[in-house]
């Protein structure tokens, strides 16, 4: 895209990695040394990797611990279990039926769920698109994310993510070796309602430079249960449009408002309905979060025809990531359940008690500022008054059976110091863990101030 005029100062090129294309004589060279091709070259994911193998460990040691749904003692409010609220007999009979009939081949999918993912986006979040030119059928957010960053990234790009943010964006960045920019969210500490976290846009312009191609975010926001509001958005579609911008749009957690003022409307925002945002913004969406359907792998890409035609052909011939299609059946019946009036209503009524059990106990436990998330699955505690990192307070609650998720990979500056909370439990169990965790906090505080 051709920049416009208003650029910040072109940041001093990196200096070149002599690792990052290596000769066929230095290739040669390092297999007669024992070593591979891969062990060789350097994209900038050291630090990515060595973080993400460090959590993924993390996970897997805890798995002895997840106790409430399993029997094994342990109190998981870390990751968190999905409800096994049963799913609407609708949606699992369209499934059934769908495999009952063998629609188990790659042309076997609904032909009217772009239709209607079309309406519900027109009817939830005044977007506008053609079923055939303006919608993708994809095989949930993830691959979603990485068809986008496959089709619209190369090495150099720069690319905006928030700070904190969704976890794996910035390996999807630097898989196509892309570089990073951090945008950081605004923090109010002492503040422990929904107004902690909030949005500058002027954060945002400062970190634009000629190299920068694409905006990518999580709306609302996975950790901290953020949602961007109308200024906001509007605030961001003028900032790409000013400076020539991709935008991509998560909004895999539109639809979790357990605000007791959304009960009955969807008062979520899309910034893909701004008219000056139709040449610029990709939006995904699925069925997962939304429609509490994490095993079906279902989501949707929406953009303009342009953009669409991009997508199309790396989704065909190099990427793959279709959704199955019998579960394409599945989120079709979804589709039709009317907003709050579907099993999705006791799913958020869940969330909502956990919420309120997590965040009225800790108030309780000195050194901890829990604040009250406006929506999503989880809540961001900030725990840097306990004069530790949040990793090693997370192995000492890990030492006391309590698994939680450490937030250092959310970001750079805002993910340390913090621990994210899940509210996906069965309110029983959530409750149980809940006292744990108070218990070993309250402990940690007397046996070490």
């Amino acid at each position: 895209m051709r920049k416009k005029a208003g650029f910040k100062e072109e940041r001093p090129a990196k200096p070149a990695n002599p690792q990052t294309n290596i000769a066929s004589s230095e290739l040669e060279s390092s297999k007669q040394k024992g070593k591979t091709l891969m062990g060789s070259i350097d994209i900038g994911i050291e630090d990515i990797l060595e973080s993400d193998d460090r959590f993924a460990q993390w996970i897997w040691d805890a798995k002895d611990l997840r106790a409430g749904i399993s029997g094994i003692k342990g109190y998981d409010i870390g990751v968190g279990k999905y409800l096994k609220i049963p799913l609407q007999l609708k949606v699992i009979d369209a499934t059934i039926k769908a495999l009952e009939e063998r629609r188990t081949t790659y042309w076997d999918y609904p032909g009217d769920l772009p239709l209607r993912i079309s309406e519900k986006l027109k009817k939830e979040n005044g977007i506008e698109a053609d079923p055939m030119s303006e919608i993708l059928v994809v095989g949930g957010i993830g691959p979603g994310i990485q068809l986008v960053v496959m089709a619209f990234l190369n090495p150099g790009d720069e690319v905006l993510l928030i700070d904190p943010d969704f976890v794996t964006n910035r390996g999807y960045v630097k898989s196509r070796s892309a570089d990073i920019v951090w945008v950081p969210l605004k923090e109010r500490k002492g503040v422990i309602d929904e107004t902690r976290w909030y949005f500058d846009p002027d954060v945002l312009e400062s970190r634009i430079s000629n190299k920068t191609k694409m905006f990518i975010f999580c709306n609302p926001n996975n950790p901290t249960g953020y949602v961007y509001s109308d200024s906001d958005l509007k605030a961001i579609a003028e900032l790409a449009n000013k400076y020539d911008l991709l935008v991509f749009s998560n909004e895999c957690y539109e639809r979790l408002d357990f605000s007791e003022r959304f009960a009955k409307t969807l008062q979520f925002r899309s910034l893909g309905a701004l008219p000056d945002m139709k040449d610029r913004i990709i939006t995904v969406q699925g069925v997962t979060k939304n429609y509490h359907m994490s095993g079906f792998r279902v989501g949707w890409l929406v953009a303009n025809p342009k953009i669409l035609e991009v997508l199309k052909f790396v989704h065909g011939w190099g990427a793959g990531c279709h959704a199955p299609s019998f579960s394409q059946w599945g989120a079709l019946a979804a589709l039709t359940l009317p907003f709050r009036e579907d099993y999705t209503h006791e799913v958020l009524k869940n969330y909502k008690l956990n919420l309120d059990i997590l965040c009225d106990a800790l108030k309780e436990v000195p050194l901890i500022e829990c604040p009250r998330s406006m929506v999503s699955q989880f809540t961001f505690a900030d725990v840097s008054a306990f004069g530790i990192s949040d990793i090693e307070l997370a192995q000492y609650l890990y030492e006391r059976e309590v698994i939680t998720v450490y937030g250092s990979p959310w970001g750079p500056t805002k993910g340390p110091g913090h621990l994210r909370f899940s509210l996906t439990n069965p309110v029983d169990y959530e409750r149980e863990c809940v006292e744990k965790l108070v218990e070993a906090l309250t402990d940690y505080v007397k046996n070490n101030y």
